[in-house]
C-alpha cells in the first residue's frame, strides 16, 4: 500500500491500484467517455451555430417588410435582434468552436499515448505476477512431494529470482506516472470545457439582453401610441373636404328611330320641330343616351309668322286677297 498524505488522498495516482486489470479498465472507460464528450460537445457548437445563422438571416429577411409608424418598430427591432443572433453564430464559430477543435485534436493524441502506455504496463505487471505465481507453485510442489534436494535447490532459486525482478521491475514506476498523466489530462479536458460553457453562458446572456431590450422597446412605443390623436393627425394631414358629391338622378334609356333620307327629303322641314342644338347635335348613327337631356327649343312668334307668310305666296301668288 503506497504511503499519502492528506493532501494527495485523492489524486489518481494514489487511487488506482488493484491485483487485477479493474482499475486499468475504469481508466480505459474514463478515456473513451471524454472522447464522447469531446465529440458531442464540438457536434453541439457546430449545431448551434447553424441554427443562430440560420435564426438571423431568417429574421433579417422578414425585417424587411414595410409597416406603417409606430408599427414599424416591429420592423426595426427585428432587425436588431436579427443583426444579434448572427453575430451570436460567429462568436460561438470563432471563440469556442475552432478552439474546441483544436483542443479536440491534441486531447485525442494525447490520450492515444496515454492508453498504449498503461497498457502496456499492465502486460508487464501481468507478466512479472504470472511468472512469480508459477515459480512459487512449482517451488511449492517440489518442496511437498519431492525427495531430491537439488531439485528443491533449484526451484527455490528460480522463485527467489521471479521475486527478485517483480519487485526490481519498474512497472509500478511506470504505472504512477500513467496515472499522472491521465489526470493532468482529465484536469486539462474539464477546465477547457469549464471555460467554453462559462463563455457560451455569457455571450448567450448578452444576446437575451438584446432581445429583451427590443421587446421592451415595442411595449414603450405602443404604451406612447395615442389611438384617438393618431387618427386625427391622419384627417388633418390628408383629409379631402366637408362636401358631399351631388348624385344623379334616374334617367330612362329611350332608343332613337332611325329615319331614312328619303323621309326626311319628302317630309321636309317641320316649324313644330324644335332646331337641333349646334352644340349638342346628335349623330343618325348614335342611339346612346344622354345622361341630362337637352330642353327643347321652339321658334318665336314672329319667325312663325314669317314662315306662314312666305308659305302663302308659294302657294297663291295671283290671289289679290293675300297680302
Amino acid at each position: 500500500m503506497l504511503e499519502t498524505n492528506q493532501e494527495d488522498d485523492l489524486k489518481i495516482k494514489y487511487n488506482f491500484w488493484s491485483s487485477d486489470e479493474s482499475a486499468l479498465n475504469i481508466l480505459l472507460n474514463r478515456l473513451s467517455q471524454a472522447k464522447q464528450t469531446f465529440s458531442t460537445v464540438l457536434h453541439f457548437l457546430q449545431q448551434r451555430v447553424q441554427i443562430e445563422q440560420e435564426y438571423g438571416n431568417r429574421l433579417y429577411k422578414l425585417s424587411q417588410s414595410i409597416l406603417e409608424s409606430p408599427f414599424d418598430v416591429l420592423l426595426s427591432t427585428t432587425e436588431i435582434t436579427a443583426r444579434t443572433h448572427i453575430e451570436l453564430s460567429q462568436n460561438i464559430s470563432e471563440m469556442l468552436e475552432i478552439p474546441w477543435m483544436h483542443h479536440l485534436k491534441q486531447q485525442q493524441a494525447s490520450r492515444h499515448a496515454i492508453k498504449h502506455q498503461i497498457k502496456n504496463v499492465q502486460n508487464m505487471k501481468t507478466t512479472y505476477d504470472r511468472h512469480l505465481k508459477k515459480a512459487y507453485h512449482a517451488y511449492i510442489a517440489a518442496c511437498q512431494s519431492s525427495t531430491d534436494p537439488i531439485d528443491i535447490s533449484i526451484l527455490d532459486q528460480e522463485y527467489q529470482i521471479a521475486v527478485d525482478l517483480s519487485q526490481s521491475s519498474h512497472w509500478t514506476h511506470h504505472w504512477e506516472t500513467s496515472l499522472d498523466d491521465i489526470q493532468s489530462l482529465e484536469t486539462n479536458r474539464l477546465q477547457i470545457l469549464k471555460s467554453i460553457v462559462n463563455t457560451l453562458a455569457h455571450m448567450l446572456t448578452y444576446t437575451c439582453s438584446n432581445d429583451e431590450q427590443a421587446c421592451q422597446r415595442m411595449m414603450s412605443t405602443m404604451e406612447d401610441l395615442d389611438v384617438n390623436e393618431s387618427m386625427n393627425q391622419f384627417i388633418r394631414e390628408h383629409g379631402t373636404g366637408k362636401i358631399k358629391p351631388v348624385i344623379p338622378n334616374y334617367t330612362q334609356y329611350k332608343e332613337t328611330r332611325r329615319v331614312s333620307k328619303a323621309e326626311k327629303d319628302d317630309d321636309g322641314p317641320n316649324p313644330l320641330q324644335p332646331p337641333p342644338h349646334p352644340m349638342k347635335q346628335e349623330s343618325r348613327q348614335d342611339t346612346r343616351l344622354l345622361q341630362y337631356p337637352l330642353q327643347p327649343r321652339y321658334p318665336s312668334d314672329s319667325a312663325l309668322e314669317d314662315w306662314y307668310s312666305k308659305s302663302r305666296k308659294r302657294s297663291s301668288p295671283d290671289d289679290p286677297n293675300l297680302v
